[in-house]
């Protein structure tokens, strides 16, 4: 009989961890292995392809699984969805930053510059906004993509 002992890493991962438990979520391998790979990755992916990586490792693994880890790691923070034309992607930074999205090809590119968030500050401070979330999403073509659109 193959035991698989689990045990918890320190890092933004051991942060995830203990954030689905606080949650009321049951810390299974497979929902350690999704957190484990989405928080590892700069990819953007998808649920589905969340789903593919992980389903070798753990046969039994449904995609409504990863749905829902995915859906709890959002809701506590440590990752974001980003809508591109076609599917979710989700963001293993969730740091204040700009992603940039190929229309054409999905690709999505981090830039880390805080300028376009502290410009959102002052301009909410002007009306007396307060802001308690940012993101910033830009939609345009890459440089591969560019030259192939009208």
């Amino acid at each position: 009989m193959l035991v698989r002992t689990m045990s918890v890493p320190g890092g933004r991962v051991g942060e995830a961890y203990a954030q689905l438990k606080k949650m009321g979520l049951r810390l299974t391998p497979q929902r350690m292995a999704i957190a484990r790979y989405v928080l590892s990755t700069d990819s953007h992916p998808t649920a589905e392809e969340v789903y593919r990586r992980v389903k070798p490792q753990y046969s039994t693994i449904s995609l409504a699984t990863v749905y829902s880890t995915l859906d709890m790691l959002t809701r506590a923070g440590m990752l974001r969805a980003v809508t591109t034309k076609d599917a979710i992607r989700f963001d293993s930074n969730p740091s204040e930053h700009v992603n940039l999205v190929c229309m054409n090809c999905g690709r999505i590119v981090d830039v880390n510059d805080k300028s376009l968030g502290e410009l959102a500050e002052r301009k909410a401070g002007k009306i007396n906004f307060h802001i308690v979330d940012k993101q910033f999403v830009l939609y345009g073509y890459c440089e591969d993509c560019k030259a192939s659109v009208p």
